[in-house]
């Protein structure tokens, strides 16, 4: 598994290889709102509480 993370013009996603696994546009709320990322940083610790239930463990970060 190799696992990218990107995060280019408040949009937030993460490849598996060449499979593309999430695109998150905006950050998550309780609420629903669709609010955006204020920062790569809030993305990437977004990313770290859900990797675990799409089987990810360690990861190679890139940016574009």
């Amino acid at each position: 598994m190799s696992i990218r993370t990107v995060y280019a013009s408040g949009r937030f996603d993460v490849f598996d290889g060449e499979r593309h696994l999430i695109h998150q546009p905006f950050r998550v709320t309780d609420t629903g709102e669709q609010e955006p990322w204020d920062s790569e940083e809030q993305a990437l610790a977004w990313w770290d509480t859900i990797k675990a239930s799409h089987g990810v463990t360690t990861e190679n970060t890139e940016e574009e």
